[in-house]
């Protein structure tokens, strides 16, 4: 269902432009999920979840979405 979700995700972000994940505040999201430090398995399903949202952002978005990447990569390095 998260994964559904995710590629849900990187659909309307393709169709509103690359610019609406700073605009609606889509990376920061993913950013607060991913370094939640709260036990748990909501926790746990949050970070996941945002995780499948980056791997469907890479997937749908390719090239547009490298730059964004460079951001994301100290939080993917990071995730345990």
């Amino acid at each position: 269902m998260r994964r559904g979700a995710a590629f849900g995700l990187a659909g309307v972000v393709k169709g509103l432009g690359i610019a609406s994940l700073k605009k609606e505040g889509v990376m920061a999201a993913l950013q607060a999920a991913i370094e939640e430090k709260k036990r748990g398995e909501e926790a746990s399903n949050a970070k996941e979840g945002a995780l499948f949202a980056l791997e469907a952002l890479c997937e749908t978005l390719g090239r547009l979405f490298e730059p964004h990447v460079v951001g994301a990569l100290p939080l993917l390095l990071d995730t345990s």
